[in-house]
């Protein structure tokens, strides 16, 4: 692990760790970056540098995001996908994340910097809020030592799924796709009709990989701000019964 100074130009530091000594020695994994939610607004402020430490960026952790209004923490999210949609992103308070979620491997991406017009004008009125409610389901563990009153208190949900139906394969995928930007994390194993897979999908990204338990659906889910039942009620048209009955009506 690698922690680089803040005013540090993570193109260097690869380049450096890429050079024919290093790159004997070293395989470089992730980048990560922290993220100050209130700084996102002001990003016209900090110049190329500031949006270097972005771009460069395997995945972003938006923090402090206790310190924003609830509707400003979407939209920052929005914003981010759009600007940087290579990149997993997941909103954070203290940096606290599933650790799994480090190692997901996001595929190598061209470095495309932007003109200093990509940023815009600064608003000094951010507001500073309130955080709000929010819901917790019975779910499987999905890592850490987080204090469960501390993350509902923030607005952070966690449920599950569980099913020993196949789902369509063809559904989940496209309901992954189309999950919101504030449903972050989502884990576990999917059983399909030919196949049990396990899915390691985190701000935005999908990982797949072999798995070799009981053939079953099992997914724990993390996410801010949303609605679970209705996240589940997408997720149940994808069970095969289901999904034939819609093709066929």
């Amino acid at each position: 692990l690698i922690e680089a100074s803040g005013v540090a130009d993570p193109i260097s530091i690869r380049a450096i760790l890429q050079e024919n000594d290093l790159a004997k020695k070293l395989v470089l994994k992730n980048i990560i970056t922290v993220l100050d939610a209130e700084l996102w607004e002001g990003r016209e402020i900090f110049g190329p540098l500031f949006y270097h430490q972005l771009e460069i960026a395997d995945l972003i952790l938006l923090n402090k995001i206790d310190l924003l209004e609830k509707q400003r923490i979407s939209s920052c999210l929005k914003e981010i996908h759009e600007r940087l949609p290579a990149t997993r992103v997941v909103p954070t308070i203290r940096c606290n994340i599933d650790p799994a979620a480090l190692a997901v491997k996001t595929d190598s991406k061209p470095i495309d910097l932007k003109p200093i017009s990509f940023f815009k004008h600064y608003s000094p009125q951010s507001a500073i809020s309130k955080k709000s409610p929010g819901t917790r389901k019975n779910a499987p563990s999905v890592g850490g030592n987080e204090d469960v009153q501390g993350i509902e208190a923030s607005g952070f949900v966690t449920f599950s799924f569980q099913s020993v139906e196949p789902l369509d394969e063809n559904c989940f995928k496209t309901f992954i796709q189309e999950l919101p930007w504030e449903l972050f994390r989502l884990k576990g194993p999917v059983q399909f009709h030919d196949r049990t897979a396990f899915v390691n999908f985190v701000g935005g990204k999908d990982e797949w990989s072999r798995w070799e338990g009981s053939p079953e659906t099992l997914l724990a889910f993390i996410g801010w701000n949303i609605r679970a039942e209705e996240i589940l009620q997408q997720l149940n048209t994808c069970l095969i019964s289901n999904f034939e009955d819609q093709t066929q009506a």
